[in-house]
């Protein structure tokens, strides 16, 4: 698979989907056929699919193939089951709102089929996601291309957590200047925070960067500091999973405090955020649902033996809400946007 390429598919006969597994990352690229709803449901949860794009366009084929195994004997028991299937995937992550709007955009496809029949709206699903995938690579581009008018070829940068074709289609968000930029020849040099619990910055970006050809450094995030005052970092880059009206924004745990921590140094600090990601039903941050994940991803998820005594209670966040001034810019598929931000009219 390209590193450019699509990790969410239907497989030929269109009665499953197919992910790679991101939780067996870096060491073993297992490709999955997902297609009941408690394993397509488990994947969003257990994070075999994350990153706020790409659980959005997931869920919208599995609503796809749920709806085709199903067999609705009519249109009315069709509408039974498609509700059914909208509400448990909708409760499987909290925080990011791609996957709202991507069973919006399902539920308003099927509104509008014509005639509405269950062949008729099974296939406006299918159409649904496959645009929601083919929108999100052109965004992600014209994000990545935006972004480039800000940095120099020869920049060194620094991310968290993992924005980039695993988390999206192609390209990424945060990743995706560093990705394009090595295609047109820039030579950036990336720190990529290992982004505890789960790693994502050691276990995914550093595999895409690799792919990718940009030279990046992995650095423990208690060294995100020093690497800012100290090796010439030119810019922060970072997704989002939320964004509120005033720009505020949730993202990996960890995330604000880099945002301080960048404003601290002095370094500008980037959002790159699709239209999709920002949530104009809410005016601030501190509105965004944040969820709680398992102790045991603490504790002993990467670890052969626990790092903590049997019982030892743990807060594990998922995310945290980085406030918009400490954001330099926010970039979109519109544009790059300057504070004070007000996202609260434009539609998504």
């Amino acid at each position: 698979m390209d590193y450019k390429g699509l990790y969410i598919r239907l497989n030929e006969a269109r009665d499953a989907v197919e992910i790679l597994d991101q939780t067996r990352l870096p060491c073993h690229e297992t490709w999955l056929s997902l297609s009941g709803e408690d394993e397509l449901c488990e994947a969003i949860t257990s994070l075999r699919v994350r990153g706020a794009p790409a659980i959005g366009i997931f869920s919208a084929y599995a609503l796809y193939v749920l709806t085709v195994r199903r067999h609705a004997p009519d249109y009315k028991s069709f509408l039974v089951s498609f509700k059914e299937h909208c509400t448990r995937l909708l409760a499987t992550r909290p925080t990011a709102v791609n996957l709202k709007h991507a069973i919006l955009a399902c539920v308003l496809a099927v509104q509008r089929a014509n005639p509405q029949t269950v062949a008729v709206s099974t296939e406006a699903i299918r159409l649904t996601a496959e645009r929601l995938q083919t929108e999100d690579s052109e965004i992600c581009r014209t994000m990545a291309s935006h972004a480039l008018t800000l940095l120099k070829p020869s920049d060194t940068l620094l991310t968290h957590c993992n924005a980039g074709p695993l988390a999206t289609s192609r390209y990424g968000t945060a990743l995706g200047p560093m990705i394009l930029g090595a295609e047109r020849g820039m030579r950036f040099h990336v720190y990529c925070d290992e982004t505890r619990p789960l790693l994502q910055g050691a276990r995914l970006t550093a595999f895409e960067l690799r792919r990718a050809g940009v030279k990046h450094t992995l650095i423990p995030d208690s060294a995100a500091f020093d690497v800012l005052k100290n090796r010439g970092v030119s810019a922060v880059l970072v997704g989002c999973d939320r964004m509120a009206q005033n720009g505020d924004f949730a993202n990996k745990i960890g995330t604000a405090a880099l945002a301080v921590l960048a404003r601290e140094a002095g370094v500008p600090f980037y959002v790159l955020c699709p239209n999709s990601s920002i949530d104009r039903s809410i005016a601030h941050g501190g509105e965004i649902p944040i969820e709680m994940r398992g102790a045991e991803e603490v504790t002993s998820l990467y670890f052969t033996e626990p790092v903590a005594p049997a019982g030892t209670d743990v807060y594990n966040p998922a995310f945290d809400v980085t406030e918009a001034s400490c954001i330099t810019a926010v970039i979109t598929e519109d544009g790059v946007f300057y504070p004070p931000f007000d996202f609260s009219e434009k539609e998504a």
